[in-house]
């Protein structure tokens, strides 16, 4: 059994860990998953109310492949899922670059790579406390290729 302070701090503290605080820009995310699941209240209830931020709800068939369209008409710049849909993302993107030129595939590799790369330097941020400066091509890769997915999500 959860209680309000139960919720209220753990949303507190996850907002407190992931810097969502101190943004200056009004934030916003998507929310999709059945407000059964803990973490989707947690995350698009209480911890958007924690930093008065927007949440939009996503179309009810939005598990069952309008997730992306929801995504690019709301462009929210926070995006919480369930590793599931990650694997999905992951899938999706796979087969993309399968499907695509060499060259294009090429570009498609060196950026997932850098995003690999970027990522477990946050990780070690988080983790270590060793301090995190995104690299140049990693804000390169961002630019050219990342953006155009995910243009609004703020990603260290």
């Amino acid at each position: 059994m959860f209680s309000h302070d139960n919720i209220t701090y753990a949303s507190f503290f996850f907002c407190k860990t992931h810097g969502w605080h101190e943004e200056t820009e009004q934030l916003s995310s998507l929310s999709f998953l059945p407000m059964g699941h803990l973490a989707a209240i947690l995350m698009d209830v209480f911890a958007m109310i924690t930093v008065r931020g927007k949440t939009h709800c996503a179309d009810r068939n939005a598990l069952r492949g309008t997730l992306v369209d929801n995504l690019k008409e709301v462009r929210p710049n926070r995006f919480f899922a369930v590793p599931r849909l990650w694997e999905k993302f992951s899938e999706r993107i796979l087969e993309a670059e399968q499907n695509s030129s060499w060259p294009r595939r090429m570009l498609l590799r060196w950026a997932r790579a850098q995003t690999l790369q970027n990522s477990n330097a946050v990780l070690d941020e988080v983790q270590k406390g060793v301090p995190y400066k995104p690299t140049l091509s990693y804000k390169l890769a961002h630019r050219l290729v990342i953006s155009y997915g995910f243009c609004r999500l703020s990603i260290k």
